[in-house]
């Protein structure tokens, strides 16, 4: 009975110091995810942390970054979350970036000694254009206190669609250097102070004519003939089109044509040295009415866009030609749906033939056979599909070839 009696001690024993051990190591997790929190809180004023990286931030221009940050921004309100970026990835944002001065207001560099072990998400998006919710629902699932995620492209608005515009407005506001800039040396006050409208023009040549871009530069048949299009449905006495782009040469020789057509035309110019391509950005926002994106998938120039004083922008709803490009891209999720897409008759990509006889039919619903003027529809020429209305068949466009330029 004694020997037994003793098992009966030593099993009650280990028992109870099983049971004390296993209080201890959840007092310690617990007080462990305590001091975590706390520490997360005092550091991020959070304790439910989203640290992203970005993929495409050294290789990107400033449309893709800025692309890539407000919708990681956007990701971190939807899923309740703080935003933290890599201490190295903060820093070159703050250099590479340093025009905007709140665009990082409320993201947080990762803090040396902070402890950002936690759930890992690999969402690094094949898909340069299209919106992913799955991102979301799998933050959303996770229970950590910090979640790691690696992002690429994110190019597409449905991402910050929960942002206020001011927010993104207020992140994009340019240094008092820039403004002072845009106001002396860039803005033409006396010329754009006397008309009414002010219809901005961007477009994209440069990298997009290298060998291997996939993305369709701008050219001149369409930018010409939508330009004439936009500009009739304006309904002022006065319109200015104001040249946004990356090829001054091709964009004055464009502007000649335009006053040969008896329209105000000025390139805005680039002062090597003083300006930033940005400046672009803040001469939409004091200035442009309308804009129209002839190379639409420039991210840059969807920004010129989405800043706009206006808020009315017209695009090509052709951004490529290249079939895997069109796979990714998804008109839908990158274009807001104000936006007014303005297709063609015709395929306007080869800018050394022209053929007088033929018109140019602009729409806002897709063409898939070319057809007169006079087989078009009236109801579709007259209204969009929200019914406002954008133009008449008597602003159906002859393409004649004596008002292009023989070379660009």
């Amino acid at each position: 009975g004694t020997e037994m009696d003793l098992h009966s001690m030593t099993a009650m024993r280990l028992s109870s110091w099983c049971t004390l051990s296993l209080a201890l190591s959840i007092f310690t997790y617990v007080f462990w995810r305590h001091s975590e929190y706390a520490r997360n809180i005092s550091v991020y004023g959070s304790d439910m942390l989203l640290s992203v990286q970005l993929e495409t931030f050294q290789t990107g221009g400033i449309g893709n970054n800025v692309f890539e940050l407000m919708s990681s921004i956007g990701i971190a309100k939807t899923t309740g979350r703080t935003l933290v970026l890599p201490s190295d990835l903060y820093k070159q944002f703050s250099i590479r970036h340093h025009e905007f001065i709140n665009l990082l207001d409320g993201v947080y560099p990762q803090w040396e000694g902070t402890n950002m072990n936690g759930k890992y998400i690999d969402k690094r998006l094949s898909d340069c254009c299209r919106y992913d919710r799955g991102i979301i629902d799998d933050i959303r699932k996770s229970t950590a206190s910090v979640t790691n995620v690696d992002l690429r492209y994110l190019q597409s608005y449905r991402y910050f669609m929960d942002l206020p515009r001011e927010e993104i407005f207020s992140r994009l506001e340019l240094s008092s250097h820039i403004k002072v800039v845009v106001d002396r040396d860039i803005s033409n006050k006396n010329v754009f102070s006397h008309h009414d409208h002010i219809l901005c023009v961007h477009s994209r040549r440069g990298d997009f004519l290298s060998t291997g871009a996939i993305q369709s530069p701008s050219n001149a048949s369409y930018l010409l003939n939508a330009t004439d299009f936009v500009y009739k449905t304006q309904n002022v006495n006065s319109t200015l089109v104001v040249l946004i782009g990356d090829d001054l040469k091709w964009q004055n020789e464009i502007a000649i044509t335009l006053r040969s057509q008896r329209k105000n035309a000025l390139v805005l110019p680039r002062l090597k040295g003083l300006s930033t391509p940005v400046a672009d950005w803040q001469i939409s926002r004091m200035y442009c009415d309308t804009v129209l994106l002839t190379a639409s998938a420039s991210t840059f120039g969807w920004w010129i866009g989405y800043l706009s004083k206006g808020q009315k922008v017209y695009y090509n709803p052709e951004p490529s030609t290249h079939p895997q490009y069109n796979k990714e891209f998804d008109s839908t999720e990158f274009f807001p749906t104000s936006w007014i897409p303005l297709y063609s008759s015709e395929l306007l990509n080869n800018e050394e033939s022209h053929n007088p006889e033929s018109s140019i039919i602009f729409t806002t619903k897709k063409i898939t056979n070319h057809k007169s003027s006079e087989q078009i529809n009236n109801n579709d020429l007259n209204k969009n599909e929200i019914g406002q209305t954008l133009y008449s068949p008597s602003s159906v466009l002859p393409l004649n070839s004596s008002e292009l330029p023989e070379k660009i």
